[in-house]
């Protein structure tokens, strides 16, 4: 890999409207485009990726465009546009918004630039709090899910229990597990 020349990008990702704090602090290689931010918020998150996904800055909206044709027409291609595109000065912020039925905004600023690792294309440095569940239905329905897993005498709660599964914590969070998740999803075989 060569050398770095350029700072990365240090980006906060936080999840909007929760009354728990849910966000991830990430370096990113100024080279990266939308679609590779798009897939490390989805590692970083643990989301899974089965839902629709946009971007949105100022009136402009971006996201997958289908080789076959079979894409929203309003969108710009992300994986034609550089981060550096859109955010290219502090505290520029963008909008993503996964599921679409769900309604899960995340707000992406700027937060500054870092110091290139030669061997780093993307890393999560920090974060807070457990990512809500795929499918948990949004804000509202997050809220009640977690407030029903704090009443042990609600008639819901031990279906609750099962559905979040084992450990399930909301205040937990790793960036270990969250630098794993990328590895995953940034590992590319040479051809």
């Amino acid at each position: 890999m060569s050398t770095k020349t350029q700072n990365m990008l240090h980006l906060r990702v936080e999840l909007e409207h929760l009354n728990l704090p849910v966000w991830r602090d990430i370096i990113i290689d100024p080279s990266a485009t939308l679609e590779d931010l798009h897939y490390a918020i989805q590692a970083i998150f643990g989301w899974e990726d089965y839902q629709q996904h946009e971007f949105q800055k100022d009136g402009k909206r971006y996201g997958y465009i289908d080789p076959e044709g079979d894409g929203d027409e309003e969108w710009q291609n992300e994986a034609n546009i550089a981060i550096t595109d859109v955010l290219a000065n502090k505290e520029e912020s963008i909008e993503y918004t996964y599921d679409f039925a769900d309604h899960w905004h995340h707000k992406v600023t700027l937060m500054g630039f870092k110091e290139p690792k030669s061997d780093v294309y993307v890393e999560c440095i920090d974060g807070k709090n457990a990512c809500p569940p795929e499918d948990a239905g949004g804000v509202a329905g997050y809220e009640h899910l977690l407030n029903v897993l704090r009443s042990p005498n609600h008639f819901e709660h031990e279906e609750v229990k099962e559905w979040f599964g084992e450990g399930f914590s909301p205040n937990r969070f790793s960036v270990a597990e969250a630098n794993a998740s990328l590895q995953d999803s940034f590992t590319y075989e040479d051809e």
